[in-house]
């Protein structure tokens, strides 16, 4: 925390990244939610100050067509760090009414983007991943979900719905 300072605002910050690996200082804004996604590449997530709530997520198959179901989760706090494979599907939540702050390592460029990305959500969890830092609707990286959203007020932020277009 000496190095980064003590945040005082939600955002993503890019701290290293090149094609074969990306660190990202993510501080997530109080009660901030994200929907299901995955990485596509590995990632190491380290908590430096708050808390982040993961729900992790299977693929089903459905007759009525793909879909997600709830398969566990893992609560996270300061001094602890998760580890996740690429095909790791989850959503985040910050459930707490202060800033939260990680340390982000990804196996890959985050930031470079993914062709014909989709929401991935119970419903069509084969339409693609939120992640690598492009939001389907063309947001660039650094704005959402933390930064320039509409969300907050206790409901949390989704990136679809509070992201500026």
């Amino acid at each position: 925390v000496a190095e980064l300072g003590e945040p005082d605002r939600a955002g993503v910050y890019p701290l290293y990244q090149a094609d074969d690996l990306t660190v990202i200082n993510f501080v997530w804004a109080p009660y901030m939610t994200l929907l299901p996604h995955n990485h596509n590449m590995f990632a190491v997530i380290g908590i430096y100050g708050g808390r982040e709530d993961n729900i992790f997520w299977r693929r089903l198959d459905d007759p009525d067509g793909p879909a997600l179901e709830a398969a566990g989760t893992d609560s996270l706090g300061a001094g602890q760090v998760a580890t996740l494979g690429p095909e790791i599907i989850h959503s985040v939540a910050n459930p707490i009414r202060k800033l939260t702050s990680a340390l982000h390592v990804y196996g890959g460029n985050f930031f470079k983007p993914i062709p014909a990305a989709q929401p991935m959500g119970p419903r069509n969890p084969d339409r693609g991943s939120l992640g690598h830092g492009q939001h389907p609707q063309g947001v660039p990286p650094g704005r959402c979900p933390v930064q320039g959203g509409r969300g907050g007020g206790g409901r949390g932020l989704d990136p679809f719905r509070d992201c500026p277009r």
